[in-house]
């Protein structure tokens, strides 16, 4: 039987703990994959446990994988929508949170980390916590009412998305609810990195999130 969550799980290279993330995440709602071209045993991993994925043909990033998730649960006509990472540095007992915030008739839940990973991540929850009161735009479990969420554009920028959705639901006055999550040591190297691009993608999501404010 069709649940109304969709749990939507972008992955890249997560080998080491994809099992964990299949056998505890799907008791909680439907499972899908976002498979951003993997090399390791990621999708026998997946195929082995007879979950579903959505497979990337190249690698397009963390961004763009957040996106087909949200028009794959919006096509499947999902009441509810929750992101979370595959590196188990969210835990995922919190899910259990998120579904009854988004039950009670919230439009948004995002978890709040106790630990950011990069300086301009910190720099990121500070503006958006100023301009938005969102103290972590960034982080990687996120829960969306998206049968109340209407007129969504499919045009966003796959570089930006899983923020810029974020402030667009807020311009539009949409509810939402921000819940601390303590972080545990991921067992895996970030697959975002910390590199120049990463780097110029937060850039571009603190200056985005402004001009969405002002416009």
């Amino acid at each position: 039987m069709k649940s109304q969550f969709i749990i939507v799980v972008p992955v890249l290279n997560e080998e080491k703990t994809l099992r964990n993330i299949i056998l505890k995440c799907r008791n909680h709602g439907d499972l899908i994959f976002i498979n951003d071209c993997s090399t390791d045993k990621s999708i026998e991993i997946i195929k082995k446990y007879k979950a579903k994925s959505i497979n990337h043909k190249s690698n397009l990033g963390y961004q763009a994988s957040i996106l087909s998730g949200f028009l794959y649960a919006k096509k499947k006509n999902y009441k509810y929508l929750i992101f979370i990472d595959a590196d188990e540095e969210l835990p995922i007992r919190n899910l259990k949170k998120v579904k009854k915030l988004l039950k009670d008739n919230n439009d948004i839940v995002t978890g709040i980390r106790d630990k950011k990973n990069r300086i301009l991540e910190k720099l990121f929850s500070i503006t958006s916590f100023i301009f938005w009161n969102i103290r972590d735009p960034m982080c990687g479990m996120k829960g969306y009412n998206i049968r109340k969420i209407h007129n969504i554009k499919k045009n966003f920028t796959k570089k930006t998305f899983a923020t810029e959705i974020l402030f667009r639901l807020l311009k539009k006055n949409y509810s939402i609810k921000q819940i601390p999550i303590k972080v545990r040591k991921r067992k895996n190297n970030s697959k975002v990195g910390n590199g120049i691009k990463i780097q110029i993608m937060i850039l571009k999501s603190i200056f985005l999130s402004l001009i969405i404010k002002i416009i």
